[in-house]
């Protein structure tokens, strides 16, 4: 399988588990069933390091042996999906200190804290030694370039500002989900 098809696969159970998750959250007026939902999705959450790292592993293998015309659609796919990752993290946050707020413990939270920490350095790692074609004087001029996150690097292939990308994305949101 290719990895373009790989990477799409997995942002297809990453966009279905994040729906999933929304869907099944319960009220912000109910912290013990707020601290439940946590522990499960927790639960859930837990194997995306394991996941990542497996894609990461291949796309790098895929990109060595030659079999990857274009890196840069996959490398900008691979980080939408530590993007979704991170974005499912952060709202599982908001649900462990709401049902904390509300007195109730959520078992696991270390756990899921390192998870994340984990999933953001496997980020960094894939981000850079993402070898592109290039001559060497590319290659040394790119060496002192800034990083760009994801929301940097669609934004300027869209010809737009950052702000303006993530209103478009937000308003995209929206749009999906209304």
């Amino acid at each position: 399988m290719s990895a373009e098809m790989i990477v799409a696969t997995i942002r297809k159970q990453f966009e279905m588990a994040g729906e999933a998750l929304t869907e099944s959250k319960p009220k912000e007026s109910q912290p013990a069933e707020t601290a439940r939902y946590s522990e499960d999705a927790i639960l859930f959450f837990l194997d995306r390091p394991a996941t990542l790292r497996r894609l990461v592993e291949h796309v790098w293998a895929t990109q060595r042996a030659g079999r990857v015309p274009d890196p840069l659609p996959l490398w900008l796919n691979v980080s939408v999906l530590f993007q979704l990752a991170l974005r499912q993290a952060n709202s599982l946050r908001e649900s462990i200190a709401f049902a904390r707020a509300g007195g109730f413990r959520v078992e696991r939270e270390e756990e899921f804290e390192r998870t994340v920490r984990e999933i953001e350095a496997l980020r960094g790692e894939f981000q850079k030694p993402f070898f592109f074609k290039a001559s060497e004087g590319e290659r040394e001029a790119a060496l002192g370039l800034e990083y760009l996150d994801a929301d940097e690097a669609f934004a300027h292939i869209a010809g737009v500002d950052v702000e303006t990308w993530r209103q478009r994305m937000a308003e995209y949101e929206r749009h999906r989900q209304g």
